[in-house]
Order: C-alpha cells, then sequence, then structure tokens
C-alpha cells in the first residue's frame, strides 16, 4: 500500500497500489462497483492511468468500504514511495515484486531524498540472496532505456586502486591492445610511459601523423621491447575512430579489450597547458600504472556487461560549461543520420555521457553494432583546428555508448583512487561556483543578475562563435 503524500503540489492520497487486487463478493456485487466502471474514461495516457489508480482505493472507502493489503504502510515513516526508494527492504519483508519505475524513475527524483545506491544495493540482493535470473533486467534496461540514465541509475562509475601489490601476481591472460594516434613528437616519451602499463605481451598500434613521428617512434622501440608494436602512418588531424575503424582494423578483431588514445591538441585552449592536463586526465584515467590496468581488466572480467570504460568527466577549467548540456554542439544532425544508417533500435540519447578526447577502453565484441557500415577516412576528415565540427568522428564521439549499447553492453567511467580525492575536490569546487550565482528570490542584488546574465551570454556567444 502507498502510503500516500501531502507534501508535494499535487496530493496523493492513501491507495493500494494496482500490482494485484483482490475484491470481495460484498464490493463487486454492490451497484456503486458497477457504477464506477461504467464512468470510468479510457486512461488516454500513462498519467491518466495513475490518477485513476490512486482514487480507486478511496472512492470505495468513502462509500463504506474497507481495505487492507499485504504489506501495509509501516514504511511510511521514512517515504512516501517506498517501492522505488525501499525496495530491498520490501523483499526483505517477503514483497513479491520489484517496481520496473526502481530502475528508471527519473533520477533527480530518486536524487531529492536518497544518495542514489539503493539500485545497486537492489542487483547485489538479488544477486547474492535469490536466484533469479536478473541479467532479463540488465537486457530490458539496454533496450529500452537512454545509456546516460543506466549510468547514473546504475551507478557504473568505478574508482579502482591505483597499485595494488595482489594484482602483480595475477595478470590476466586476456589479449590486450592499445590503439594511440600520435601527431606530437613533444609527447612521446609521456605517450610511452603510460603504454608500459599495458600487460606485457600485448600490442600496440600508433598511427603516427607524419614521417617524422614515425622515425621517432622507432628510436624509442627498445623501451617496448616488451611489447608487440605496429607503426603505420595515418594523415594528421584523423583521430582514434579513424586508427579504429580504418588504419588499424584488420589488425584488432581478436583482442578481448582494446585502449584508444591519442596525444591531442586543442587550438582554443588558452593558455595551452590546458590541454595538457586535459590529456594527462584521460590517460591517467586509462594507463594509470600496471597493476591499475589490471584492475581494469579484471573488471571487465567480472561484469560481463561492461562494454566501455571512459575516464570521468574532466571537472576543470571550462570543461564542465562547454560539454554539460551542450554534449552534441553541432553534430547532432550528423549523429541522427549515423543513427539511422546503423539501424539503431535503443533511445537516442539526448544527453550523453562521452568519452572525451576519443580516449576509452573497449570489449571486443562491444562495438559490434558499429560494423554494420563499411567505414572509411573519407568520413573522418579533420576539422580546422579550434573548431566544433559535425564530422562524423566527432559524432561518432557522442555516439560510441549508443553503439556499446545497441551491441548489448553498458558503458561506465573509472578513475584510479590516487586521483579521486582530486576529482571530489574539484566537484565540489564547481557545485560551489554553481550556487554562487544562484539569485535568492528574496533578497535580489543586481550584481546576483550581472553574474547570471553575463554567464548565459557567454554561453550564447560561444555557441554563435563555433
Amino acid at each position: 500500500r502507498n502510503p500516500g503524500s501531502k507534501g508535494r503540489k499535487q496530493s496523493v492520497p492513501s491507495h493500494i497500489q494496482s500490482y494485484f487486487l483482490v475484491l470481495g463478493k460484498k464490493l463487486f456485487s454492490d451497484r456503486c462497483f458497477r457504477d464506477y466502471f461504467s464512468g470510468l474514461a479510457y486512461a488516454g495516457s500513462w498519467e491518466e492511468a495513475v490518477r485513476q489508480e490512486v482514487s480507486f482505493t478511496g472512492y470505495f472507502e468513502e462509500r463504506g468500504f474497507v481495505s487492507s493489503s499485504y504489506l501495509g504502510s509501516s514504511l511510511s515513516e521514512y517515504i512516501d514511495d517506498p517501492t522505488i526508494l525501499m525496495p530491498v527492504e520490501l523483499l526483505e519483508r517477503k514483497f513479491p515484486l520489484i517496481k520496473r519505475k526502481c530502475f528508471t524513475a527519473d533520477y533527480c527524483y530518486i536524487n531529492k531524498v536518497s544518495s542514489s545506491v539503493q539500485i545497486r544495493n537492489l542487483l547485489s540482493f538479488l544477486e547474492t540472496k535469490t536466484d533469479y535470473p536478473f541479467d532479463l533486467i540488465y537486457e530490458d534496461l539496454l533496450r529500452t532505456e537512454k545509456n546516460s540514465n543506466l549510468l547514473k541509475a546504475l551507478g557504473l562509475c568505478y574508482v579502482l586502486e591505483s597499485d595494488d601489490e595482489e594484482a602483480r601476481s595475477s595478470l590476466s591472460s586476456c589479449k590486450a591492445a592499445a590503439v594511440l594516434c600520435s601527431s606530437l613528437s613533444e609527447r612521446i616519451p609521456d605517450n610511452t610511459r603510460y603504454l608500459k602499463s599495458l600487460p606485457d605481451g600485448s600490442s600496440v598500434f600508433i598511427a603516427a601523423a607524419s614521417e617524422k613521428i614515425r622515425e621517432r617512434w622507432t628510436e624509442v622501440l627498445s623501451s617496448l621491447e616488451k611489447y608487440s608494436v605496429q607503426i603505420r602512418l595515418q594523415e594528421d588531424g584523423y583521430g582514434p575512430e579513424s586508427a579504429f575503424m580504418t588504419t588499424f582494423r584488420d589488425e584488432l578483431s581478436s583482442f578481448d579489450y582494446i585502449c584508444l588514445l591519442r596525444d591531442r591538441e586543442d587550438a582554443s585552449s588558452d593558455p595551452p597547458l590546458k590541454d595538457r592536463f586535459f590529456s594527462e586526465h584521460c590517460l591517467s584515467a586509462l594507463l594509470f600504472s600496471k597493476q591499475y590496468v589490471q584492475k581494469v581488466i579484471s573488471l571487465f572480467e567480472r561484469h560481463s556487461r561492461l562494454g566501455l570504460l571512459m575516464p570521468f568527466l574532466p571537472v576543470f577549467a571550462e570543461w564542465p560549461d562547454k560539454i554539460l548540456n551542450e554534449e552534441w554542439g553541432s553534430g547532432r544532425e550528423r549523429a541522427e543520420r549515423i543513427y539511422s544508417m546503423l539501424k539503431l533500435s535503443v533511445p537516442f540519447d539526448d544527453h550523453p555521457v562521452v568519452p572525451w578526447g576519443g580516449m576509452f577502453w573497449v570489449r571486443g565484441g562491444a562495438m559490434s553494432a558499429l560494423w554494420r557500415h563499411e567505414w572509411s577516412d573519407d568520413g573522418f576528415k579533420p576539422c580546422q583546428k579550434g573548431k566544433e565540427d559535425g564530422s562524423s568522428g566527432s559524432a561518432l564521439l557522442r555516439m560510441y555508448p549508443m553503439i556499446a549499447q545497441e551491441s548489448g553492453f553498458f558503458s561506465g567511467c573509472v578513475c584510479p583512487s590516487a586521483l579521486a580525492g582530486f576529482q571530489y575536490a574539484n566537484i565540489y569546487s564547481n557545485l560551489q561556483k554553481r550556487n554562487a550565482l544562484k539569485i535568492n528570490p528574496d533578497s535580489v542584488h543586481f550584481s546576483d543578475v550581472r553574474k547570471v546574465l553575463g554567464l548565459y551570454l557567454m554561453r550564447k556567444l560561444r555557441k554563435i562563435l563555433t
């Protein structure tokens, strides 16, 4: 029984939820029962069906009938909607059903009253204390829900130990590879250091932007003697998507896990040092250390539905303002064409969680939907440096989680434990800054209005310029 709610703008009365109803003969033999259904309009929407559900119990109670339920309102002291917010507690009290909205309810609604961990607790309960085939839940969610909602609802953000001694003696025997787009010779020493975090025996595929870059890599191959290294030329400006889908496609089909990398340079970064920190943010999240990479691979192997792991969102410099709520930039139209071309059936994500920078780990079979089209380099022509573009590469960057979802896999975010504290501090600082811009309607000052208006105009101007 839902205890109802009086604290919202629209009051919800206490009512028996319509999972199943048992009606006594005295009720369904009464004239009021026939009158109720004779006058009941067809529910043309989910909202209308809910209005009919919540009024059903009270209608007959007002006419002298008494109601009861298998599980009463004993949880009402905690929350007005325990079927969504307290599913484990209900199961422990022998409640036989799980509401699908536990997984699909609006995240902001859940987050208003909880830390949102109840979904993970529910899945853990099903896995350890029941024999329910909970993979059926995953299949349903992957078919019907947007990836960004799934990442939040299921908590697919992982902080992994940066340097675990136990991992040293248990390196996986799976086949791993890295694909690196290399165009900046000054980044080669750093890139080499990160590549050494791969398991010994891994393969490294380097797409060199020039003959000079290829020669420079040839000079340092001796430091990568534990790996199988292959270098091919790829025109400058083409990113990891081109290396993955064209330059090295013939080499990658046999690998269990692939790490896509690049040494990027964004001419719009001012000062350019911000772009270097962005690259380090991505590279550290993917290849922090040899032991950390083993943890990443072990995470894939423990979770068979995990298909893609990307770095945590960069919460520094101007990156949050540039990418939050403006994820598609000018690439949405191209993305919608690719969505149709690949015949994707999962929901199109309006606010995708994106592997910014084009760097991420991916399971070998998690991009099977990508090969419904025969790709060529013509679709990945680079844009002018510093300009937002609507090319296939730019659109695909934002579509990778959708493509993994179409292939039957979730996407998540990952961060080494050594950097998690800084990530938290950056989030805290950004929340402080954003809250400082909020206007108290009871105490509005001109300076507050000026701050908000200035931020709004800056965002509009950025859109026009890009």
